[in-house]
């Protein structure tokens, strides 16, 4: 089983905040966890699949920090990482606490179709590009986009909907990849996403979009 990144932060966060720690022990405190599912799959050199995963994580966390999220502190001098822990802080967690299973974000069909999410996700590499997705778990499927980019990819708006594989592919197929104003490649189209969304309201007006990070604003209230 492939732990989203966040639940890698989770983990260590809860491991020894405050406190400088080397590689090792961060290692440690992954394989202490019981959330690795007996994920056996090894590299070239013989080295657990997932040691390159929180190594990953962990240059990203340092270098950009999280949202939700302490600050990681790194030592270059001796190698080591340390969780900035403000005990009077608030840090509000997207993350459930547990492990959570690759199930429950399966691939969907008119067979399995049902209530989720139709997404719109973005990447600074792909400029003025959007990706329109659809998912049983958005936080799952938007972890699972930054394995394949150097630059991270951001869930920019979302709307629930009861058929949400139906209402992804009518998205395509009758509003943005018909029109000929801008160029459409599968399930990416070259246009802003404010342009997309007023697009896709003007077929479906009944839609209800929100922030990613603010689940309280619709996406034109800024």
């Amino acid at each position: 089983m492939t732990l989203p990144y966040r639940e890698y932060r989770r983990l260590i966060e809860e491991w020894k905040p405050g406190k400088w720690q080397t590689l090792d022990d961060l290692r440690e405190c992954i394989e202490k966890s019981g959330c690795l599912h007996d994920d056996d799959r090894v590299d070239d050199r013989g080295k657990p699949h997932w040691y390159h995963q929180l190594d990953n994580c962990l240059m990203g966390w340092k270098r950009d920090g999280r949202v939700g999220c302490y600050d990681l502190s790194w030592n270059q001098e001796n190698s080591t990482y340390r969780v900035e822990y403000y005990p009077d802080s608030e840090v509000e967690y997207f993350v459930k606490p547990f492990c959570l299973d690759p199930d429950d974000d399966p691939k969907l069909s008119y067979e399995n179709d049902g209530e989720g999410t139709v997404y719109l996700i973005t990447n600074p590499l792909f400029e003025n590009w959007v990706k329109i997705g659809c998912s049983k778990n958005l936080e799952i499927r938007e972890q699972s986009y930054q394995t394949y980019s150097p630059s991270r990819y951001q869930v920019i708006a979302y709307t629930i909907f009861d058929k949400c594989f139906e209402l992804e592919k009518e998205i395509h197929k009758k509003v943005l990849r018909p029109n000929p104003s801008f160029e459409s490649v599968r399930e990416w189209h070259n246009i802003s996403t404010e342009n997309a969304i007023h697009l896709i309201l003007q077929k479906f007006p009944d839609l209800n979009f929100v922030y990613r990070h603010d689940e309280e604003k619709t996406i034109f209230d800024y």
